[in-house]
Formats: C-alpha cells, structure tokens, sequence
C-alpha cells in the first residue's frame, strides 16, 4: 500500500504557504495528505513488530515484581520499570489500577515503531499525583499514548498542572480521559513539537473559570492534527493555536466556563494557516476568538 510518512507530511507543511495561490485548492490537498498520516500513524503505533510487556501493581495476572521479565504473567509493578526499559517497537499494558507515576519514555520510538504506552483492553490504568501525568522530553518521538485515564476526582485536590506536556515530534495521544486538571494549571494537553495527533481524548475541567486561566489543548508547534475529542470547562479556551499548519476537526467542543478556540501563530499571526472543519460547537462564550489568519470551513452545528 502507497502510504504518506511523517517525512513527507512535514515536507506538505513547508512547501503550504500558499502565497499567491488557491488557498481552497491548497486547504483541501493539504487537510487529504493529513487523513492519510493520521491512518498510516495509527497502523505505526498499533501495529509495530513488537515485544509486549505488562505493568501489573495488584497482581492481576501474577505477582509482580520490577525484577521480572514483564510477561503476562510475570508482569512489572511500575510504570517506571517500562519507562527506563521499552525500546523503539516495544508496548507496555498498564493492567487496572491507581498509579502515583508518570508516564516519562526514556528512549524514543522510530518511525514504524512506536513506542507505545496502553491500558490493559477493558481495564481502567489511572495515574495521579504528579505534576506532569505525561512527559515525552525533548528527542522522544513517536511515542503513542493509548487509553490512559488521569481523573484527580475534583480541581481542590488536584496537583496536576498538566496531563500532557510533549516536546516530542511524531507522536500519537488517543483514546484518552483527562480530567480535573488543577485551577492554577495552565493547560491540558500542550505539545511543542511537530506532526502529533490528539484523536478521540476526553479532557474536562482544565484551570480555573474565575481567574480565566487554563487551556484544554495548546499546540505549540506545527502540523499537529486534533481529531474527534470531546473538551468542555476550561478556564481560558478550549483549544489554543500557537503554530503553523495546524487542524482541527470533527469534534465537540463546549465550554462552560470560558472561550471555544483561540489560534494564535506566536510567529507570525498573519501566516497561521489554521484548517477548522466539521466541529460540532456548544454555548461557548465569546465562540471563536481570531487571533490572526484563519481558514474555517462549515461545522457541523453551532448551539
């Protein structure tokens, strides 16, 4: 199968500027090319040669120990074991339960092999208690985050500040359940790298309505591609554009508490080149914020 990678995608990106062009024309290539990476990513992250590792605290499948090889049957205890040992191609099952980690590869994944970080099918893998719930540094690219839950149960209690901060490029966030983020935080999920897709996450209560403060999503960097998630009660806005080449699409968007989208180039607001389609919008306050350059297509309703 002729398939579209990251390499190329990114080469879309910076050939896109679409001077003097046909902007439709331009928009269209460019939101098919992203479809295609956004397929050909997922198959990367789900379907690498792999080993498979299990983290396992309540022996749910066997007593575990970090001295243990990983099994299913011989699983980790923590996150922490699977953070300093997976390699590019390698998963990790994180099996029910309540962890006091964070989610912090040491390596990074290559491209077609993944590193990937998933709950258990059918269980509930929850972290809590640290600042950052997941931290991809600088140099860890390709890494998909899969079906992870940080639920802090209210925004008093909380000590998250972010469920995600990545600095990595290529990486996949999907599936998702964020919520009740810490009323100082200032964001939900931010990435500052390049090419990251944030597909079909749940991301609730993020900052605080009273100071105004808190962003759902903020893409820092370019080409990011934000799909089918569902994001309400941010204290800010719910989705904050910094970046170049950025799209947003097919999903529900509803804040309570503050603004719905805010794209915003950091350099150089007239050259943004923002693609907004097929979102389903509800009783934000203020809707859309403009903040430079956009290109907005039809939504699929407006409450």
């Amino acid at each position: 199968m002729d398939y579209i990678s990251p390499v190329e995608v990114s080469d879309v990106c910076r050939h896109m500027s679409l001077k003097g062009g046909d902007m439709g024309t331009g928009w269209k290539m460019w939101g098919s090319w992203v479809m295609v990476w956004m397929i050909i990513g997922l198959a990367w992250c789900l379907e690498a040669d792999a080993t498979e590792y299990y983290v396992d605290q309540q022996s749910l499948g066997g007593a575990c120990a970090d001295t243990h090889p990983g099994t299913m049957d011989q699983p980790w205890q923590t996150i922490g074991k699977a953070n300093a040992t997976l390699q590019a191609g390698d998963t990790v099952y994180i099996r029910e339960g309540v962890y006091h980690e964070q989610i912090n590869p040491a390596q990074s994944g290559l491209a077609g092999n993944y590193i990937t970080y998933g709950a258990f099918p059918g269980e509930t893998a929850r972290l809590t208690g640290n600042a950052v719930g997941i931290r991809i540094a600088s140099g860890r690219d390709y890494v998909c985050i899969q079906g992870i839950t940080i639920d802090e149960g209210n925004q008093e209690a909380s000590t998250v500040a972010y469920f995600v901060s990545s600095q990595g490029n290529d990486g996949i966030i999907q599936d998702c359940t964020f919520r009740y983020l810490k009323t100082t935080g200032w964001a939900g999920i931010i990435v500052y790298g390049d090419r990251n897709q944030i597909l079909h996450n749940e991301i609730r209560y993020v900052g605080s309505q009273a100071e105004y403060t808190g962003a759902g999503i903020v893409l820092a960097g370019n080409c990011h591609l934000v799909k089918g998630n569902d994001v309400d009660y941010c204290g800010s806005e719910l989705v904050n554009i910094r970046g170049r080449f950025n799209v947003l699409t097919e999903s529900v968007l509803r804040n309570q508490w503050g603004r719905c989208v805010r794209p915003l180039s950091v350099t150089d607001a007239t050259d943004a080149h923002t693609l907004i389609q097929n979102n389903v919008i509800y009783g934000a306050q203020g809707g859309y914020t403009y903040g430079g350059e956009i290109i907005q297509m039809p939504h699929a309703g407006l409450y």
